[in-house]
């Protein structure tokens, strides 16, 4: 080996070897907290960002297929329940038929680790099944049952107790808060 001013170069010593793993065992104790308390939180932020992104979806491919872009919360497909599906609903019932393309299928059990769920029953009215349905059409407006403008609420909870709110407005505005 080359001596560098003088001294010699030698590796590390079995003692600083120790006291460097025990540092870093150190402060990964003081950090696993934070990370498990941490993890459902992003969920949520997660899963609010993807239902906001899946409804834009439905706006924009309602607008290119010239038919509604429909989500409807707690439906049954094929013998499996969903939290939410998303749609192009091209005979405008506002009911899924197998026939319709589904563009999102979401169970937050599965795609948020158990992590995330509905707070309570999103405010949409319900569709001829009875389940809390929102459309938007061509323009990007909300459609409901019967044809007319609405708006509403969906509003999400982690295993943390912290809550994310998506708000739909009649002229097919998103916000999370």
């Amino acid at each position: 080996m080359k001596r560098v001013f003088g001294t010699k170069c030698r590796g590390m010593t079995v003692v600083e070897l120790v006291v460097t793993i025990g540092l870093l065992a150190t402060a990964a104790a003081f950090a696993a907290p934070n990370i498990i308390e941490w993890l459902p939180n992003y969920r949520l932020n997660a899963a609010a960002r993807d239902m906001v992104n899946h409804m834009n979806r439905a706006k924009s491919s309602a607008l290119k297929n010239d038919c509604y872009g429909v989500i409807t919360f707690d439906l049954d497909i094929s013998g499996t329940t969903y939290d939410y599906v998303i749609y192009l609903d091209r005979n405008k019932d506002l009911q899924y038929d197998s026939s319709e393309t589904i563009l999102f299928l979401v169970n937050f059990n599965t795609d948020y680790s158990q992590s995330v769920s509905l707070a309570s029953v999103p405010t949409f009215p319900n569709n001829g099944n009875g389940r809390p349905t929102l459309a938007f059409n061509r323009r990007g407006l909300t459609i409901v049952a019967g044809g007319g403008l609405a708006s509403g609420t969906v509003d999400l909870i982690n295993t943390n107790g912290k809550t994310k709110q998506i708000t739909v407005s009649a002229v097919g505005g998103l916000r999370i808060s």
